[in-house]
């Protein structure tokens, strides 16, 4: 009896909790609610089930259909609140705080992440933060292998000491602007992760369109756990194999494991040339040693020689016998170090390679070709097996989102289609440097499927172009720039509708991927949307772009457009930098340039026949410095349309 009745009790139990009015979680207490636009209300109940609503005087009524789904649309309101929201069925929910304003999402990658507590100048900030104006909603991270109906989890916050140090930088500050002008609420919704490729973010339909990836399956949530779980277990095995109890905290030997009398039998197999990040040791981030021993004859052992790596990703310190022979940072060089007599000996050799991987692919890039070393004509091939142990571990991507396009489009922005936004703030493009190449396609594919997903044939987004990064001789002169090539895909996305962009190459920072002046980069943001979204008169909001080129003999003519009250050139002698001819060998060098109204003029006495002028094209081309008198810098341009560096650079998913 005891059993029957316990029975009954969960039943009952199950049947209540069913039968409960449930709102997806991007709806709750203190959210903003897009204004002038019909307010879409939508949830679960149970089937059949009477659901009503109570907002600002606007009652309704509705029966859930057969799958327990019910939906509002509301008249729009006008800015203002705050308001309480009642949603009534079986149950009553109550969504106290609601303001109306504008509602902005806000999506990308590290750098849209990138909180204000970490940002310059945040704790003066962080402590005048207090404004209920100001509110947003992290979107918690998740993956999904299906496009999910609601999010894991999620709450709306208003802007204060205690809280706005979480906010995404770019948001807040583009929030305050924008609701500060407007004398409205601005609500952001915070969809971003950071590390994360332009694909993961594209639904399977679109993507699937694309040539580059029409052969991408769209994966089963039973096949997405399979190959994370069989990740996990490999790692689990690799590093019990290798001794090491504690994957974060392994101890480097470094001194010993370059020594050509070193014990590596212990060490794992490992065949090179290859990608280790691929089947050996996916998704890992850090440090690897390899080694191998070469016979060599007393012949060679008297001759100087070339040790042939090919190309690395990222950084390399290579021994002979123990002795350093050559470093290489970055994977655009082949390594070719050369070694004078006197190292080898006849007979067994060393080789110790220690391989730093900063981020996401690493490993030996190039073909068994060039994986040698040579002696004049002669060569001893060094493809085959080698030994691996890991020095340290930075990071291991075990559950991430990177193994498979769309999977954040799934679990992350799929459940907030229904949602109504005024536009989309993008920053990301980072992590897609090196398929630069394929991102003009993905960044429109992109745009075009969310104004889809939301309902929005022009709905405004609004791209921030990448920052000055890395070397400053990652140019065109010194084999070309994988950022230079992202930054022009992304200024590509503006040929389609209502489309804009920032330029931020002089907001970087040459050292970090995360420059912290997220200031500038908001309010250039919020400026674009006061012009072309609010239609205010705010002036020239957008940075100098060419317009169109005229090559007249020696000589080459820019034509700007966004000049704004004019153009200068940021240098106490007024000197312009960072123009580059080139002519028909395709050779560049640096060019003189002067402006003359809304046209820059170009010449080099070493380019007597141009056929080709870039500005700012380079990894870092901070000392790039054409600016309007608005106090917008230029955009990178290029007039040729050579080979780009990454054009054979396709991007890979991991799970086949």
């Amino acid at each position: 009896m005891k059993k029957n009745l316990l029975t009954i009790a969960l039943f009952l139990s199950f049947f209540s909790l069913r039968a409960e009015v449930k709102l997806p979680k991007i709806f709750g207490d203190h959210m903003v609610l897009q204004q002038n636009h019909p307010i879409r209300i939508w949830g679960w109940a149970d089937n059949g089930e009477k659901v009503s609503i109570s907002f600002n005087q606007q009652k309704k009524s509705i029966t859930t259909d057969k799958s327990g789904k019910w939906s509002f649309t509301l008249d729009a309101i006008t800015a203002g609140g705050p308001y309480i929201m009642e949603i009534q069925g079986k149950n009553r929910i109550t969504l106290s705080d609601v303001m109306i304003g504008e509602v902005w999402l806000c999506a990308g990658q590290s750098n849209m992440q990138f909180d204000l507590k970490s940002s310059l100048n945040s704790e003066s900030e962080i402590k005048q933060s207090t404004n209920p104006y100001i509110r947003q909603f992290a979107v918690p991270k998740f993956t999904s292998a299906n496009p999910e109906e609601d999010l894991t989890g999620g709450n709306w916050q208003v802007s204060s000491p205690s809280t706005s140090g979480e906010f995404s930088a770019v948001a807040y500050y583009y929030a305050k602007k924008l609701s500060a002008r407007l004398n409205v609420a601005v609500g952001i919704v915070n969809a971003s992760w950071g590390g994360t490729f332009i694909e993961d973010w594209i639904s399977y339909e679109s993507l699937h369109s694309l040539p580059d990836f029409s052969t991408y399956h769209d994966l089963t949530p039973e096949e997405l756990e399979k190959w994370y779980s069989q990740i996990e277990r490999k790692y689990d095995q690799l590093f019990n194999s290798l001794g090491i109890p504690d994957r974060y905290n392994i101890t480097e030997d470094s001194a010993n494991w370059r020594k050509p009398d070193f014990d590596d039998s212990k060490w794992l197999a490992a065949r090179l040339p290859d990608r280790f990040d691929y089947d050996l040791l996916p998704r890992f981030d850090g440090v690897v040693w390899f080694r191998r021993n070469v016979e060599v004859t007393e012949e060679m052992s008297k001759q100087g020689f070339t040790l042939h790596l090919g190309r690395i990703d990222d950084y390399d310190i290579t021994y002979i016998n123990g002795t350093k022979v050559g470093e290489t940072m970055g994977d655009r060089d082949k390594r070719l170090y050369v070694v004078k007599p006197g190292l080898l000996k006849s007979g067994k050799n060393s080789i110790a390679i220690r391989l730093t991987d900063y981020w996401e692919r690493g490993g030996f890039l190039s073909s068994e070709s060039d994986f040698k070393i040579t002696f004049g004509e002669k060569e001893i091939p060094l493809t085959g097996e080698w030994k691996m142990n890991i020095g340290k571990t930075t990071f291991m991507w075990l559950r991430s989102p990177n193994v498979h396009p769309n999977l954040l489009y799934n679990g992350m922005l799929h459940p907030l289609c229904r949602f109504n936004f005024r536009g989309v703030l993008w920053y990301q493009g980072e992590n897609n440097t090196m398929f630069a190449s394929q991102y003009e396609q993905n960044l429109k594919t992109m745009i075009t499927d969310w104004r889809k997903s939301f309902a929005s044939s022009q709905l405004p987004f609004y791209i921030v172009q990448l920052p000055n990064m890395d070397g400053f001789n990652t140019n065109s002169q010194h084999g070309g720039s994988n950022w230079a090539e992202l930054r022009e895909a992304q200024s590509k996305a503006l040929e389609l509708p209502n489309t804009n962009m920032v330029v931020t190459i002089d907001l970087g920072d040459s050292t970090n991927v995360h420059p912290k002046n997220k200031l500038d980069v908001g309010n250039r943001l919020a400026l674009l949307a006061l012009k072309n979204t609010y239609l205010l008169p705010v002036g020239e909001v957008s940075s100098p772009m060419v317009d169109s080129v005229a090559f007249e003999n020696d000589t080459v003519v820019l034509f700007f457009r966004n000049t704004g009250t004019g153009l200068i050139a940021r240098d106490r002698y007024g000197y312009l930098k960072g123009f580059e001819l080139a002519g028909a060998d395709k050779q560049f060098y640096w060019a003189t340039a002067i402006i003359e109204k809304n046209r820059i003029i170009v010449t080099s006495e070493k380019v007597l026949q141009p056929k080709a002028v870039r500005y700012a094209w380079s990894s870092n081309p901070s000392d790039a410095n054409l600016y309007n008198l608005e106090g917008l810098p230029a955009a990178p341009y290029r007039s040729d349309d050579w080979d780009r560096v990454s054009k054979d650079e396709k991007y890979t998913n991991w799970i086949k």
